[in-house]
């Protein structure tokens, strides 16, 4: 120290959340490994209340989009096997009675979570369209639709 100056402490950083590293792997009936997604997951996801500042609540709301969109990946690899297999069937991409059971689990599932299963059913509905028509890029048109 000169002239009795304290030394500067250095900044402490702010504490982290630590992260779990974890794959989303599948196999099919013959143990043949479909695509496999790894995906950072919080040990224990912050709660939004603990954020005390705008930067800290959009940094958790950017994790939470990385981690839907590397979900979503990993649906369109379950769509891409599907494909697969209703080819090997004979099934057309579009099954009215599946994208109504679909719909139907995500509206009750919002609704059990307190999510407003209008807006769960027009997300959904927009994954289901964009994964049929996925699907019908190989399969060809599907005839069946409900009007």
């Amino acid at each position: 120290m000169v002239d009795g100056a304290r030394a500067a402490t250095p900044p402490v950083a702010p504490p982290t959340i630590p992260r779990r590293r974890y794959a989303l792997r599948k196999t099919d009936q013959s143990g043949r490994t479909l695509r496999c997604h790894t995906l950072d997951k919080e040990a224990q996801m912050r709660p939004a209340s603990d954020c005390s500042n705008m930067t800290e609540l959009r940094a958790e709301i950017d994790d939470l989009d990385r981690q839907l969109v590397a979900l979503l990946v990993t649906r369109a690899s379950y769509i891409d096997r599907a494909v697969e297999l209703k080819s090997a069937v004979g099934l057309q991409a579009r099954i009215d009675a599946r994208v109504d059971e679909v719909l139907g689990n995500v509206r009750r599932r919002a609704e059990e979570q307190g999510l407003d299963p209008d807006l769960a059913e027009a997300l959904w509905t927009r994954i289901i369209e964009w994964s049929i028509a996925r699907e019908e890029r190989v399969l060809g048109p599907s005839v069946e639709r409900k009007t």
